[in-house]
């Protein structure tokens, strides 16, 4: 209970995205490591100019789509990458990004970032893919 209580106080509440709604009828809330991924995934998922009146909220990762598996593409991607999370997402400090390549049309990011309040190491995956899947 006392790291749930540290991880209010540090990184704050939010509902879950997608919105789910619990047993109860009250929506799901999350905090902690959780928070900070979905955070940063919304952060990497917004295109540049696509949120009315705040058009530098976002990355710029999507401007590499179509830019071929290789060193340039996952330099673009790191450098894209913390340029977004060091800009919007506060309550973090990026350290560094690895890649995988599970298909020819996507590459898996494994973000790494320190938790700024409490200097605790986080990391997840985050798919980009470079092609729809249906």
């Amino acid at each position: 209970m006392a790291s749930e209580q540290h991880n209010l106080i540090f990184l704050g509440v939010a509902l879950k995205y997608p919105i789910e709604i619990d047993q109860f009828g009250r929506p799901v809330l999350i905090t902690g490591q959780s928070l900070l991924q979905q955070s940063i995934t919304i952060i990497l998922n917004t295109e540049l100019g696509s949120k009315f009146f705040q058009e530098d909220w976002g990355s710029r990762i999507r401007e590499v789509l179509f830019e071929a598996n290789d060193p340039a593409m996952e330099g673009l991607l790191s450098a894209y990458t913390k340029e977004a999370i060091d800009k919007w997402e506060k309550r973090v400090t990026f350290t560094g990004v690895t890649f995988s390549y599970p298909s020819v049309d996507s590459v898996n990011l494994r973000i790494s970032y320190r938790i700024n309040a409490t200097n605790q190491d986080g990391s997840f995956v985050y798919p980009f893919y470079k092609a729809l899947k249906y």
